[in-house]
């Protein structure tokens, strides 16, 4: 799993800290957002850990993920208690997969899926959460698959053959020739799903 865990909400990205290294946190953390950094450039971050870090450490950290990513690293004096942490992370859990999914496959997952590549014709994701696809989706996405409406669909390039957000479905148009290819965000409002541009600091 790495040190870290990455999970969306509609305030940013939190980052769970599951080591006590501070160079193996840090490294791991700009691997992850290396592999999608159009995507996690501008967002709010939060640490959250059950270990007190030096205060060095967590400005130095800030100062960076300013630099690469524009990112703005909250700093928070409230430590995270122990047992709420694993709530939350057994509720959203995150599996990333780097590689492209292709046809005839078919991917589930009981929490969040990132996907560092694409997601081809006749391949399926299902997600107890939200999916997030650092590439092309032309297949079949089902984000919030246990009825949470809350779920949400994001990726580079939304072509998909179906998404669907717990049980509301929708379809790509047919004619796709004038899409912009921009980074999408799909998600419920009323009883459809909206598309919309993705916005940094105004996602999840």
């Amino acid at each position: 799993m790495g040190s870290v865990v990455f999970k969306g909400n509609r305030n940013g990205i939190v980052i769970y800290v599951l080591g006590k290294e501070p160079d193996e946190i840090k490294q791991d953390i700009f691997n992850k957002l290396s592999q999608g950094k159009d995507f996690f450039y501008g967002c709010n971050m939060y640490i959250k850990s059950d270990f007190e870090f030096p205060e060095e450490f967590l400005l130095d950290l800030k100062e960076e993920l300013k630099k690469q990513f524009n990112a703005n690293l909250i700093l928070e004096e409230k430590k995270v208690n122990s047992n709420k942490r694993l709530i939350d992370l057994n509720e959203g859990m995150t599996k990333i997969l780097k590689k492209t999914i292709r046809s005839g496959q078919r991917i589930y997952y009981d929490g969040n899926i990132v996907i560092v590549g694409d997601v081809n014709s006749g391949a399926e994701v299902i997600a107890t959460g939200n999916i997030i696809v650092l590439g092309v989706v032309r297949g079949i996405l089902h984000a919030g698959a246990n009825g949470n409406t809350k779920a949400f669909i994001a990726a580079y390039d939304l072509q998909p053959e179906q998404i669907r957000i717990a049980d509301i479905i929708s379809r790509s148009p047919d004619d796709k020739s004038d899409k912009p290819k921009i980074p999408e965000v799909a998600k419920i409002k009323g009883k459809y799903i909206s598309i919309e541009p993705y916005l940094p600091n105004k996602l999840l």
